[in-house]
């Protein structure tokens, strides 16, 4: 059974002032995780990132479903029917860090849904979490659509902020994500029709797969007008793999998933 949610002041894209309510970054730091699989007989386990999202019913906009959402590529290389989520619970200053099984195959049969376009690496599972699980689910509005791109007019240079667990990295308490950033380094960036992938300068490392990766600026200039009070923040995308040579060499850069896509395939799923 899917555990719904309320969802209320966290729907919606406007951060507001610091001191009163999280921001993004805040946000996404408390709804991103470590999903790994079940160490093999040697111990190794295979691991990735990701980020929770609320997903209203269609028959009660006020509830909703957690939605986890990651790259495709992870959750098809974890062997079996479940998964691993590592979970926080606080304790005034400090957390448990705890791992928590979910299905991810029934029978062997992939439960995920994702885009019928296999070059888009992305997959999205409804979960149902503990209800002290220390996370805090952004709406799917936070999940920029192309008219955003467009209208803030992003372009090679502007930065992207980026959360995941490279090489299984995570902060000491709490195991939260680490948070890096890099800059758009393809051009045109729009449509995503035609450019299914943001070319990221980013070095992408095992364990970044799947993490959100948000824009946030103030004092922007679009529509011919400098916005100098106006702060924006949206999810852009997840990160999904590095750009290698048939050389197999990095080129330290990575490609972002765009944010529509995500949005898509969470429509499909109510």
């Amino acid at each position: 059974m899917i555990r719904l949610i309320c969802l209320g002041i966290l729907f919606g894209m406007s951060i507001p002032a610091s001191g009163k309510s999280p921001g993004m970054v805040e946000l996404l730091m408390n709804s991103t995780f470590k999903i790994t699989s079940k160490p093999d007989p040697l111990g190794r386990i295979n691991f990735g990132t990701g980020f929770i999202l609320g997903l209203p019913l269609k028959e009660n906009p006020n509830q909703g479903k957690t939605i986890l959402v990651t790259a495709h590529h992870v959750f098809d290389s974890i062997k079996g029917d479940t998964a691993l989520i590592w979970l926080r619970k606080k304790s005034k200053d400090t957390y448990k860090v705890y791992p928590f099984p979910f299905k991810i195959r029934s029978k062997g049969k992939a439960i995920w849904s994702r885009p019928v376009d296999p070059i888009i690496d992305i997959a999205a599972i409804a979960v149902s979490l503990p209800v002290d699980a220390g996370f805090s689910p952004l709406s799917i509005d936070a999940l920029a659509d192309e008219d955003a791109f467009r209208t803030f007019n992003l372009q090679p240079g502007d930065q992207l902020f980026c959360l995941g667990y490279p090489l299984g990295i995570a902060n000491a308490n709490g195991e939260f994500p680490i948070l890096r950033s890099g800059k758009i380094a393809s051009y045109p960036v729009i449509p995503f029709a035609i450019n299914k992938a943001i070319v990221y300068d980013f070095a992408i490392f095992s364990g970044n797969s799947g993490g959100p990766v948000y824009f946030s600026e103030k004092g922007r200039v679009y529509n011919d007008t400098l916005h100098l009070d106006k702060e924006i923040n949206f999810i852009a995308g997840l990160v999904t793999h590095r750009v290698e040579t048939n050389q197999k060499e990095s080129l330290q850069l990575g490609l972002v998933m765009p944010s529509p896509y995500i949005k898509a395939v969470l429509r499909n799923m109510n």
